[in-house]
């Protein structure tokens, strides 16, 4: 009797583990930031579990869009990838905070506005949303950062793309700062900027030093911030 029930649960376990890896593969993190003093003053991230996403600039609209309206200049909607230790950690804090449905800003007085971030979890497992100036959790604070400087990354490609196109020159400066930024951990996953870098180190009409400069970003390993 034993042998034919654990006959019974080897034959079910492939299928129960299909559905599972199935309902992990349906989750995703949301992640929204907006500052009417900032360039952009907003945009939003989708990222699932297996690190790819999509970024939405512009007025909240359906982020998973194929691409943005056509001929409106003041959306812009880009697939992008996320760090792999970054994105289990946003899995991991969205369990750890109930989905992101409690409170989580830090209720106190004198904290400079930085920005309205909004955390959001959607899932097999059910959904939540939590929105902070500054949370009370410091790692809640922390992947805001960093998915801040993914987006800032993500921004800059777009600035590289329209020098490339119209002022060679002027990608001395930008690439100089991008790499700074770079660096110093406020710009994240270069990847997602890849072709533009490739393209500018690739172009004999471009500084030879921005050449090399956008050629060692691509190489530079990027770290995922404990702060």
């Amino acid at each position: 009797m034993k042998g034919a029930i654990a006959a019974t649960l080897l034959l079910c376990l492939p299928g129960s583990i299909a559905m599972a890896q199935q309902s992990a593969d349906t989750a995703s993190v949301s992640f929204s930031f907006s500052n009417p003093a900032l360039q952009p003053p907003q945009y939003s991230f989708v990222v699932h579990t297996d690190g790819t996403g999509r970024y939405h600039e512009g007025p909240p609209g359906n982020i998973d869009a194929a691409a943005a309206v056509p001929g409106n200049s003041d959306t812009t909607d880009q697939d992008v990838v996320i760090d792999a230790k970054l994105t289990a950690l946003l899995f991991m804090l969205a369990h750890k905070h109930h989905l992101f449905a409690e409170h989580c800003e830090l209720n106190q007085k004198n904290v400079a506005f930085t920005g309205t971030k909004v955390l959001g979890f959607a899932g097999p497992e059910g959904s939540g949303s939590c929105s902070f100036n500054y949370a009370k959790d410091a790692q809640l604070q922390a992947v805001a950062t960093s998915l801040i400087a993914v987006a800032y990354t993500v921004a800059q490609g777009r600035v590289l793309q329209s020098l490339l196109l119209h002022d060679k020159l002027g990608l001395e400066a930008a690439t100089a700062v991008l790499a700074q930024q770079q660096a110093n951990g406020q710009a994240l996953d270069i990847e997602n900027i890849a072709p533009v870098l490739r393209a500018i180190a690739a172009d004999p009409n471009v500084l030879n030093r921005t050449r090399t400069r956008a050629a060692a970003m691509l190489t530079m390993t990027t770290t995922l911030r404990e702060r």
